[in-house]
């Protein structure tokens, strides 16, 4: 059976609104990894290491808070500041056992205090507990450090959520799915089953019509969107088959198409990682 080519007829990144044409070249290089992209001129929550906790845990518990409160859309961070940055301290207190927080503002002029219930620290605490803590204090938390973190930013991505493959005729749908599984993790991008906010999504459409007696078009578009459905930019490959060709099993045709697409979406990550998503 000789091997089907499938063109890449354009790679267009729609992150900045310009329509962009970026040239496919397929990359071996594996992207940085980061669970959200820094903001780099605008608000954040800065949290510094937590007080009155026994060795890492105050540097622990403030992480996970960090983790809470990015996940509630709040730009927070442990290792990142700068002069926009909005700044939380911790300190825990026993009887009873709470956190008592303070807020800074950027200009250091104007504090906002709050204390969250949490449970009783054990001389054997550890990851469980820690996450207990941070899970509580979160949501009373975020009342207080709501900040607008200006335009929101590509994740600088090295996982895909696969939401799966529409239209295609035969066993298409698994077929490329499969492949371009595949494909991605060769590359060294993570396939991911859970939907989080910072994860880019990845669906494919096909699209078959008729292009003769005997011949029919095939069209892929393969597109990436952000988690609340924004488009980041997408791939097309379009190609003539044999009348048919596809209508039970796709065989080395899926591998082909994935194989000519994953080099293609890893540049797009990687052009796309940390620009504003238009729209």
């Amino acid at each position: 059976m000789n091997r089907f080519a499938f063109v890449l007829a354009a790679l267009m990144l729609t992150a900045c609104g310009n329509g962009v044409p970026l040239p496919f070249q397929p990359e071996t290089k594996t992207l940085a990894t980061t669970e959200l992209i820094r903001p780099k001129a605008d608000a954040s929550l800065a949290l510094t290491s937590i007080g009155g906790m026994p060795g890492a845990l105050g540097r622990d518990l403030a992480e996970q808070v960090a983790v809470q409160l990015r996940e509630r859309g709040v730009p927070a961070f442990t290792d990142f500041a700068n002069k926009s940055s909005w700044w939380l301290y911790g300190d825990y207190r026993p009887n009873p056992t709470r956190i008592d927080w303070t807020l800074i503002d950027p200009d250091g002029k104007g504090a906002t205090n709050l204390s969250t219930p949490v449970i009783t620290l054990t001389p054997r605490a550890g990851a469980v507990e820690i996450a207990a803590m941070a899970k509580s204090a979160t949501p009373d938390l975020e009342k207080i450090v709501r900040i607008d973190p200006g335009p929101e930013m590509v994740p600088v991505a090295q996982a895909v959520f696969m939401q799966g493959v529409t239209g295609a005729p035969g066993d298409g749908r698994d077929a490329l799915e499969r492949a371009m599984r595949t494909e991605l993790q060769r590359l060294g991008i993570t396939i991911i089953d859970q939907l989080n906010r910072d994860t880019l999504v990845l669906s494919a459409q096909v699209g078959v019509t008729d292009a003769g007696a005997n011949e029919q078009r095939v069209k892929i578009d393969w597109t990436l969107m952000t988690s609340n459905g924004k488009q980041v930019g997408t791939i097309s490959q379009n190609n003539a088959i044999p009348k048919g060709r596809l209508d039970r099993t796709w065989g080395d045709i899926a591998w082909v198409a994935a194989q000519g697409a994953a080099g293609g979406l890893q540049e797009l990550l990687k052009a796309v990682a940390g620009k504003p998503v238009d729209g």
